[in-house]
């Protein structure tokens, strides 16, 4: 009897520890969301609070990041970091939003006021760099969550951009003195 029972002890404490190693079902789902935003140009990076210039808070976002244009220079691509604030005041930004460190141009600022109005739920920052525009949500909704996102970065990443490219072709206004 007592071999049994010891036996059965030194199998838990083979078998446990394996066990523990496992991926629970959320973290299971977290990968297969975070591998199947790459294929659609996305790229997942994680961020640290104090990365942010937060403090106090216990974990870190996770940013799903699209890519500029090839066309939108490197000068023309301001950093600042859009975060979504647990009250309304009239110093914020827009409504619950407000910058943290330093804005972009009046130009982007008026242009992201409107995007902001269709931004999935979930998001609760949405940061520029030179590698990209990103936007950290809480990986909440799945493949349509993540097809939302998607959406709504590529209609922001074209918003931004698209000024930054020179009038040419048919669109274009004549110099003047010239005909047409």
């Amino acid at each position: 009897m007592w071999l049994l029972v010891i036996g059965l002890l030194v199998l838990a404490m083979m078998v446990g520890p394996v066990m523990m190693l496992r991926p629970s079902p959320r973290d299971q789902q977290l990968a297969k969301l975070r591998a199947a935003a790459l294929p659609l140009g996305l790229t997942v990076q994680a961020v640290s609070p104090a990365e942010l210039g937060q403090t106090g808070a216990a974990t870190g976002l996770m940013f799903y990041r699209m890519g500029w244009p090839s066309y939108f220079a490197n000068h023309k691509r301001e950093a600042w970091l859009l975060l979504k604030r647990n009250y309304s005041h009239e110093i914020h930004y827009a409504d619950h939003w407000d910058f943290s460190g330093s804005a972009p141009s009046a130009e982007v600022k008026s242009r992201l006021k409107g995007l902001l109005q269709a931004l999935p739920e979930g998001v609760s920052a949405v940061q520029s760099g030179h590698s990209g525009l990103a936007v950290a949500w809480d990986e909440r909704g799945g493949s349509k969550r993540l097809a939302a996102i998607v959406q709504w970065l590529d209609d922001a990443v074209t918003q931004l951009a698209l000024p930054a490219l020179p009038l040419s072709g048919p669109q274009a206004k004549p110099a003047e003195g010239s005909p047409g």
